[in-house]
Order: structure tokens, then sequence, then C-alpha cells
């Protein structure tokens, strides 16, 4: 009837304000606040409007309205059988060993391992995450290593002052989990905007990609250098971070599990589409900075694999 339908649509109005209320006042995240009130509202409404209907009708409390009919199929051991040998098949078809990105091979390079300086650079910190093994598998690791020019350049600060760079690199025995988790799951990037990337050519035969991050929240823009090589058993993702904040203390995404967190993103680019994470014409501000120095990381790295190999 039209009060029953003006009770639940009340009910629910009610309900959902309250809930909403709520999580504003706890400082719940954006993705909560779109969820948790209709999940509510509509679960709260729905319970006490099919308790109330099956209370006056006199009706079975069946959700059918009916008794539940017995199962017209009585065994189900044949078909059961099946089920469980087609997943032990599936169970035993390995995950496809490579990814699309280009992976450059370089002889006898150590992988897992902090990477080796090159002149002109020293390593101010370093970190290690263990817990990207859920995402990537046994013995990955995820290192970071905060590096600073030994002597400042004004190209790249007006103030003569020498410019911070996070490193960082993971790796893997299976490519495929890098594209399948990529780098957004391991940093805080929710509400960021990005760049196109663009291919940049280093040296043994390494191709890489540098894009911009825009951080709207902090007003601070990101420039990110990023490929992959391998030594043949394991692959390594690096990517090279630059912040336009040039103060010791700048703020650069740290490592964390987001996963969750990027439904959020998910959620923003279904109901607004792809344009609210582009950020189209922002320049690389930081461009020469980061490909000099993956040059002389890339350099480093093969200078050293030659010399563990000799």
């Amino acid at each position: 009837t039209w009060r029953r339908a003006a009770a639940g649509a009340a009910m629910t109005l009610a309900v959902g304000l309250v809930t909403l209320v709520g999580a504003a006042a706890v400082g719940g995240s954006r993705i909560s606040m779109v969820t948790i009130p209709a999940l509510a509202a509509a679960l709260a409404t729905s319970t006490v409007m099919y308790i109330d209907y099956r209370h006056r009708g006199g009706h079975p409390w069946s959700p059918l309205g009916r008794d539940v009919l017995p199962p017209t199929l009585k065994q189900v051991g044949r078909p059961g059988v099946v089920v469980v040998l087609a997943a032990a098949c599936l169970a035993f078809i390995p995950v496809p060993p490579v990814g699309t990105w280009p992976s450059a091979y370089i002889a006898g390079m150590p992988i897992g391992q902090p990477q080796v300086m090159p002149p002109g650079w020293r390593q101010e910190s370093i970190a290690r995450y263990d817990w990207v093994t859920r995402l990537y598998g046994p013995e990955s690791v995820l290192i970071r290593q905060a590096v600073v020019q030994s002597r400042g350049d004004v190209a790249y600060d007006k103030q003569g002052r020498p410019r911070r760079v996070m490193v960082d690199s993971v790796d893997t025995e299976r490519p495929l989990a890098l594209e399948v988790y990529p780098y957004i799951f391991r940093y805080d990037l929710v509400g960021d905007r990005f760049s196109p990337a663009v291919e940049v050519k280093l040296p043994e035969g390494v191709r890489s990609w540098i894009w911009t991050v825009v951080d709207d929240v902090h007003y601070l823009t990101y420039t990110v250098l990023s490929w992959w090589w391998n030594n043949g058993d394991r692959t390594q993702q690096m990517m090279l971070w630059s912040v336009d904040n040039h103060e010791p203390d700048a703020r650069f995404p740290a490592p964390e599990m987001t996963v969750t967190a990027n439904l959020n993103t998910m959620f923003t680019v279904m109901f607004r589409g792809n344009a609210v994470i582009q950020a189209v014409d922002q320049p690389t501000k930081d461009r020469d900075l980061l490909v000099s120095l993956g040059t002389a990381l890339v350099t480093a790295q093969a200078d050293a694999a030659v010399r563990s190999a000799t």
C-alpha cells in the first residue's frame, strides 16, 4: 500500500541520515560515507518491513512465502567429484611467468639487494618492506633508498641545494604479479591525478617510462621514473620519486598496502569518469634529474654485475 511505501521511504531516509551523520562525526573516509549509510538504510528497512509483513499477514517465515521443496537431485556424488577434479586441475595450472612490460636482461645482476650508488649520489637512509610477499610471492622485498646529490646543482634547484630522490625497488619471480598488483597498490595515491607516461630509453637496453603524480591534498607534484629488468631468475621494478618541494623534510608517498583503499578510486572513476584521475598537460618538472640518476643507476648496476661475474 502507499502507506507502507511511505513508511519504508521515511525509515530509509532516517536510518541513512543517522548513519551518515555518525560516519561524518568519526571522520570516515569518502568510500565509507558513500556506501555504509546506503547499506545500513537498505538492510534496516528491509528487515523491519519483512518482519512486519510476515507478522501482520500471518504468512510463513520462509523467504519464499511457502515451504521449501525438497531438492530434485537427491544424489550429488558424481557432479561433486567432477567439481573437485576440475578444481584440482586448475590448481596445477601455473600463472603465466611473463608480463607485458619490457624487461631488460642484465646477466648476474643481484636482485633483492640495495642498489649500488653511482658517483655523485650518496645514500641517506634505507628501509625494507617484507609485506610485499603477500602481493608478489615468497622472497619478494621492497627496498626504499633515500639518496641525495653529493653536490647541489642550480639546474635542479635555484638555490643549488642537493636534491633528494627516493629509489624504490621491488622484485618477484612472477613478473605478471607486478601487473596484477601495480604500483598504486603499494602507495597511498588515492585521490591523486596522473599524467600520461612517456617512454625514456636508458643504457643497457632498458626502456623506462616517466610520468607525473599530482597530490592536490598536500599541494605537491611528484615525478616518477620506472622500469623493469631481470637477471634470468627474478624480475625487478625500479621506481624513482622526486618531489617539487626541495626541503629536507619534504613528503614522499610511503610504501604501504593500499589494495582496499583503492576501491575508493574505482568508485570515483565509475561515477565521475577517468578525467578525475588524469593530469592533462602536466609538465614533468624533474625529468632531467631523474633521467640522469636513472642512467647512472643502470650503469652502476651493470658494472657491478660484471665485477661479480669476474
